[in-house]
């Protein structure tokens, strides 16, 4: 119930309602640029390539979160950071899928978040997918784990 609330709260995240609608297949594979620009001007976000193929992660850290309940508190501290990756059934997919969900954890828990892009038949037709998909997947954590320190995460 708690995990539907938060995703009702964060229905509509980049404030386009046209936008917020696209299936990700769509989106993923044709609206790349401008859903990168909104992620970064309405949710304040931050887009990282994280491959030679030209990959993107979208990383959200928590900005002025509330938490719901009062035993929680803020903590200063590096932290761990949760990872999304897009749907799609390999053949096509976007981070924006997976938004509401990153902005939930981010702005309800605190805790930073990456919507990590992988290869897909639409969008990379050369890729070996699925395996490629799985690499980049591994690809993804291995960049936020060597940009750790700049992104203020824990390496751990």
């Amino acid at each position: 119930m708690a995990a539907m609330a938060s995703c009702e709260l964060a229905s509509g995240d980049l404030g386009n309602p046209w936008l917020d609608e696209l299936p990700g297949v769509f989106a993923g594979a044709f609206l790349r640029k401008k859903i990168e620009q909104h992620f970064v001007s309405t949710l304040g976000g931050e887009v990282h390539t994280y491959s030679q193929t030209g990959l993107k992660l979208h990383f959200l850290q928590p900005s002025a979160p509330y938490f719901q309940s009062d035993h929680l508190e803020r903590q200063e501290s590096k932290k761990g950071c949760v990872v999304f990756l897009h749907g799609g059934g390999f053949l096509g997919g976007a981070p924006s899928q997976v938004y509401p969900y990153a902005k939930a954890v981010s702005h309800h828990y605190g805790i930073p978040t990456a919507c990590c892009e992988v290869s897909c038949l639409l969008t990379h037709p050369r890729s070996k997918v699925p395996f490629e998909s799985v690499e980049d997947a591994r690809r993804c954590v291995n960049y936020l784990k060597d940009k750790a320190d700049d992104l203020g995460l824990d390496r751990e």
